[in-house]
């Protein structure tokens, strides 16, 4: 039941009278086998002042009254099924055993009478007194079951005690009067305590929901915050992916010729401002259109891929190498002069002349030409790929499988002009 005034859900009522009628029902299995000790101690005072027989058909059926309140009680507070499902037949179980009790102990003003207006029978309604006054703690939660409970016994006892008084002129209207002033306290009693246990009850069922609501929305929170969590983790591996897919080609794994031109751009400002060595090479593979035609192009794919493999174990830690269109590739070798760049373009060529593929169970290899050049003062990127793509032709002028250095070839150039 969601409450309007404060914003939040509350037990519903009927939730609320099963758990009072469950209280009821504890404190009845608790209180019940006490209660033999008064009706002991009741039939113990009236022996040989009433006859046996009727001394121990009430102690008798006071007895199993107080047996068969316990065990209702003790059953009902067993059962797996929730109060609040049978909460009428619960209610109905526990009016008429408050009913039957306040017949039962009424009934020793008759069962026990001697016909005399004597102590005892001042000791009986002052301990019958005592006893609505007790049961107060048991049933008084409940004002309906408890006034049930005084008006039966006030039934059982009114007629007899009536006609015992009916000697004295007025007793039995000021014993009436007094007896329902003494009722109508307690009445008054049970109303309040019913409301401070049904408050009581009430806020602790609230706080107990209250702390269950809190709860969910604690794990509901933390469920978005581990969904977020992962949204967040699978959006940041979708862009590592993106920029890998941005930066490397999508065939061999190498870096795309868009990202190996701007790491180009980068390292010739580099050594525009710090003067570090650079050198350039471009790599080709020789007829390459040849291993097309004659084993198709899922092997030439695969060809292309196995270069790319061979070049990263034969190039040096921070050396770059990319793909730059078709069978061609490059790599960028920072911190380098030309001889050292031509050490690595001889390992890489001889490392990919060791290479075997595989088309139709026969092998075959493939050789490169590859091109270098080392920047110049002044040269911009374009020239220095410029010089060693002219080194590179001069390679396949060559007789291809062989490298060719662009600085040389400009000497050459020079001492021929």
């Amino acid at each position: 039941m969601f409450d309007p005034m404060i914003g939040v859900e509350r037990v519903p009522a009927r939730e609320v009278d099963a758990a009072l009628l469950r209280e009821q029902f504890d404190r009845v299995q608790g209180m019940m086998l006490m209660a033999m000790l008064p009706v002991l101690l009741l039939g113990a005072i009236h022996i040989g002042a009433v006859p046996a027989d009727r001394l121990l058909v009430w102690v008798a059926l006071m007895a199993a009254i107080l047996l068969l309140r316990r065990r209702n009680a003790r059953r009902m507070l067993l059962q797996p099924v929730p109060v609040s499902d049978g909460y009428r037949r619960e209610y109905l179980i526990e009016w008429g055993g408050a009913v039957v009790a306040g017949l039962g102990w009424g009934s020793c003003m008759w069962l026990l009478s001697n016909g005399q207006i004597d102590a005892l029978f001042y000791f009986r309604l002052m301990f019958l007194a005592g006893v609505c006054a007790i049961s107060l703690g048991i049933t008084g939660m409940s004002p309906r079951i408890y006034g049930s409970f005084l008006a039966a016994m006030l039934l059982a006892t009114t007629g007899i005690v009536y006609t015992d008084l009916s000697r004295e002129p007025g007793a039995p209207a000021m014993f009436v009067g007094l007896l329902i002033v003494f009722f109508g306290l307690l009445m008054s009693r049970s109303v309040a305590d019913s409301r401070l246990a049904r408050e009581r009850i009430e806020a602790r069922m609230n706080q107990a929901l209250l702390v269950q609501r809190l709860r969910e929305v604690v794990l509901e929170q933390q469920g978005i915050q581990l969904s977020l969590e992962a949204k967040s983790a699978a959006l940041e591996r979708s862009n590592i992916l993106l920029n890998e897919l941005a930066i490397h080609d999508g065939l061999t794994g190498a870096y795309n010729r868009g990202h190996v031109q701007e790491l180009l751009r980068q390292s010739v400002a580099r050594y525009n401002r710090y003067h570090q060595a650079l050198c350039v090479m471009l790599i080709d593979l020789d007829h390459f259109k040849q291993v097309n035609d004659d084993h198709g192009h899922a092997v030439g794919d695969e060809v292309l891929r196995q270069i790319s493999v061979k070049a990263s174990a034969c190039l040096r830690e921070g050396d770059v190498f990319g793909r730059w269109g078709g069978e061609e590739f490059i790599a960028l070798l920072p911190n380098i002069d030309l001889n050292g760049a031509t050490d690595v373009a001889e390992r890489l060529r001889l490392g990919i002349m060791e290479l075997k593929f595989y088309s139709a169970a026969r092998a075959f290899g493939v050789t490169t030409s590859i091109g270098v050049s080392q920047i110049l003062d002044g040269e911009t990127a374009e020239s220095l790929v410029d010089r060693a793509d002219a080194a590179l032709y001069a390679a396949k002028d060559a007789g291809r499988n062989c490298v060719m250095l662009a600085n040389e070839l400009s000497r050459q150039t020079r001492t021929a002009a």
